[in-house]
Formats: structure tokens, sequence, C-alpha cells
């Protein structure tokens, strides 16, 4: 009798602690995924079971971390995939190119491997020039295409000032190719922290700026300019929903 009773005991204490554990789901404890690209690896984290399939692509220097509050505010309702572009987070650092058009290409990869339809692409910074470039890959009307905060380059019509803002967009770009890599990042980035930023923002912001090889982040600002995405971005961008925010 009292091993039938010790016995219920665990296994009502078993599916209380295995309760406990799904309600308090964290990013940080979602397991990681791989996907083959090229020849790297590219790391993403897949959770939930909703019919909506929101994909967060980060910005420039950041990881899928970028997320990590957005991950507790939708998890219960969305199937969510947050990914780390090449190069970025635990996605390899291979030697390659890494440009808008290999980020856009791994995040199309994972949508197909998942068998993802009409997906929700939430962008940040400079994942909207690659969400772009991932809805025409796509080749979908369905999409939804949600823009924080976005990067893209809308270039003067005039000639000449046109070759001046590209000029001072190039030189901008190439702070980021010398010696003075970290200290250039670090004064980029408190353009954009104010007395109000929370410490941990600010300490996430800068320790992942950090881990984000030289190599990477030159070609991926690079990227943004030589790609002229000013020119081309209403043609794209028309032919999807088009949502500003997501959630503030």
């Amino acid at each position: 009798m009292k091993n039938t009773i010790f016995k219920i005991s665990t296994i009502i204490l078993f599916l209380f602690i295995t309760s406990c554990d799904v309600s308090e789901k964290t990013l940080d404890n979602v397991s990681s995924s791989y996907i083959a690209l090229n020849d790297s690896k590219v790391h993403y984290k897949e959770y939930g079971q909703g019919e909506k399939s929101l994909i967060f692509i980060h910005g420039w220097g950041c990881d899928l971390n970028t997320w990590k509050y957005q991950f507790d505010y939708f998890k219960e309702n969305y199937h969510l995939v947050l990914i780390d572009l090449p190069g970025y987070g635990q996605s390899n650092k291979v030697k390659q190119s890494y440009n808008i058009d290999l980020f856009s290409r791994s995040v199309s990869a994972i949508i197909r491997h998942l068998e993802i339809k009409d997906p929700v692409l939430v962008a940040h910074s400079m994942g909207l020039p690659v969400a772009i470039e991932v809805l025409e890959q796509l080749n979908t009307e369905n999409a939804i295409l949600c823009n924080i905060d976005g990067v893209y380059f809308d270039f003067p019509t005039d000639s000449i000032e046109n070759n001046k803002c590209k000029e001072g967009l190039t030189e901008f770009a190439n702070m980021f190719n010398g010696e003075n890599y970290m200290q250039n990042v670090e004064q980029f980035y408190s353009g954009f922290i104010t007395g109000t930023t929370p410490e941990y923002v600010k300490n996430y912001i800068l320790s992942t700026m950090a881990e984000t090889p030289q190599k990477v982040g030159y070609q991926s600002m690079k990227s943004l300019i030589d790609q002229n995405i000013g020119t081309r971005k209403h043609s794209k961008i028309r032919r999807f929903r088009f949502m500003q925010k997501l959630m503030n």
C-alpha cells in the first residue's frame, strides 16, 4: 500500500513539474536547430503550435535573443521561428560573403524546410531588406511583413546629391573596416542609447556587438548600401500586406 501511494505521489509530482516547465518556457531553454546552407549551418529556434507563424529576423550586429520578450508575449498563441542570420549568434562564421542575399536565402531555406505557408516576417533594422528579399524568393501574395524600425535608403533623385549620399554612406560603412572597429561600433550604438534605456538592454547590445566578427559586421553594413535598396523598395513592399508595428 505504501509503495502504491509513493508511486502515485511520484507521478503527480512529475506531472506538476512538467506543467511548470511548459508554463515557464523561455527563449533560453528552447532547443536549438540548424539548417545547412552552402558550407555552413544556420541556427534557429522553433516553438509553439499556433496556426500563424511569426518569423523573427534580427538587425545588424544582433542575434535571435533580440526577441526575448516578444517570445514571452507570443509563445502561447503562435508558432514562433527565431533565426540567427549567418555570421551572427550561434550560426557558423565561415569564410564567405555576408550580405543581404545570403541572409535572405537562409531565412527562405528555413521557412521552406519547416513548410510554413503565409508567414508573418517580423523584421528589425537590417532585417527589413532581408525580409523584402525573402518575400520575393517565396513568391507569395499572402505573407505579412512587419517593419520594426527597418533600414532602407531612399536616395535623392538629383544625380549630384545622389552621388554625395552614396559616398557618405560608403564612408560610414568603411568605419567598420578599420582598426577601431569595436570603438566605432560602440560609438554607433551609443546614439541609440538614452538615459531611459534599461541597463540590461544596453548590456545586451554591447555584448552582442563584441561577439560579431568584424568581417561580418563590415560586409553586412556595406551590403545595405551596395544593393541600393531604396530604388526597389516601393515596387517590392507594395506587393505584400505591410504592418509598421506588431507590438510595442
